[in-house]
């Protein structure tokens, strides 16, 4: 399910990198479809690995665009991996394709959320550390109303 809700996605995400950087989409392509190629060209950036692509892979990656496309699909990655984990861990099953990325994207906020006050835990700006839990696919309006908390108003 969580395939079919992320091919939209991943095929906007094709066709902005068709437009800016043939390149990278060959790399994007390999690992996305998850063919295993274990070449040169897939670990450029790893290994420091001289092709003859190597070169304008690292030139495509100069450009501010790109780069900016490269944080969205690791940050895209990231958030993913973090809800099938979520997913599994509290046996989260939705009605509809369309509910599952409603709490998704719902879940990604909250993921953003207890990182970026993390990060400041880490810094010394805060005293405690925030985590995930059973509630990360709901706001905090549906979370009051589950736990009966009514308005003070």
């Amino acid at each position: 399910m969580a395939e079919r809700m992320l091919q939209p996605l991943r095929q906007k995400l094709v066709r902005i990198l068709q437009a800016v950087n043939p390149v990278f989409l060959d790399v994007y392509e390999q690992r996305g479809s998850k063919k295993g190629v274990a070449g040169c060209k897939e670990n450029l950036l790893i290994d420091g690995c001289v092709t003859q692509d190597s070169k304008q892979y690292k030139r495509n990656l100069s450009r501010p665009a790109t780069l900016l496309i490269v944080l969205v699909v690791m940050a895209a990655t990231h958030a993913e991996e973090e809800w099938e984990k979520f997913k599994l861990k509290y046996d989260k099953h939705y009605d509809s394709p369309e509910e599952e990325q409603k709490r998704f994207q719902i879940f990604k906020h909250n993921l953003e959320m207890v990182e970026k006050h993390n990060k400041d835990y880490k810094e010394g700006k805060t005293t405690w550390e925030m985590g995930i839990y059973g509630f990360a696919d709901m706001t905090i309006d549906e979370i009051e109303k589950i736990l009966g908390f009514k308005p003070l108003i």
